[in-house]
C-alpha cells in the first residue's frame, strides 16, 4: 500500500459495506487522522470520548455496534485505565508490520470488574493502537508536532 502521496481519504457511507479494518489500515488511518486527511461517515468512529473512563456497556458505541459487536475511538493515550467498577489491564503488545516496514504497536487490553476485593476477568476485549514516527516524513511530523508521536 503506497502511502506517500498527499491524498485526501474518504469512506463513502455506504449500504452493506461494513467497516472491518485490519491491523496496518487502522495505522494508516490514524496517520490520515493525525495529517487531517481522514473523511469518515458520522458515526463511524467516535471522537472526543475516553473510552477508559467508561465500564464496557456504558461506552458510546457508534452506528455499526450493534451488528459487528465492534467500536471504534480516536482518542489520546492514557496511562489510567481505571473506571468506576473495574479496570482495562494490558495482556499483549504486538508490532504491526506492512512488508518489512514497522507501523506500531497494538495493545490487547481485557477489562476486569473489581468487586468487592476481587477481580473477576470479562470477555471485553480493547486494542489499542500506537503509530511509529517513522512512517511519518520530516515535513508531516512537523506539520503534527511530535506531541502526538510519543
Amino acid at each position: 500500500m503506497d502511502r506517500g502521496k498527499e491524498v485526501k481519504v474518504s469512506i463513502p457511507d455506504l449500504p452493506g459495506v461494513r467497516f472491518r479494518p485490519d491491523d496496518c489500515e487502522v495505522l494508516y488511518f490514524l496517520k490520515d487522522k493525525l495529517l487531517g486527511r481522514l473523511e469518515l461517515p458520522p458515526g463511524l468512529i467516535q471522537e472526543n470520548i475516553d473510552p477508559y473512563i467508561y465500564d464496557p456497556m456504558e461506552l458510546p458505541k457508534g452506528d455499526g455496534f450493534k451488528r459487528d459487536k465492534k467500536a471504534f475511538f480516536f482518542t489520546n493515550k492514557k496511562e489510567n485505565q481505571t473506571t468506576k467498577d473495574g479496570f482495562w489491564g494490558h495482556t499483549t503488545t504486538e508490532h504491526i508490520f506492512d512488508h518489512d516496514h514497522i507501523l506500531g504497536l497494538k495493545k490487547e487490553l481485557v477489562f476486569s470488574w473489581a468487586i468487592q476485593n476481587q477481580i473477576i476477568k470479562t470477555n471485553w476485549v480493547s486494542h489499542e493502537y500506537s503509530i511509529s514516527p517513522a512512517i511519518f516524513s520530516d515535513e508531516e511530523r512537523r506539520s503534527i508536532g511530535e506531541k502526538f508521536l510519543r
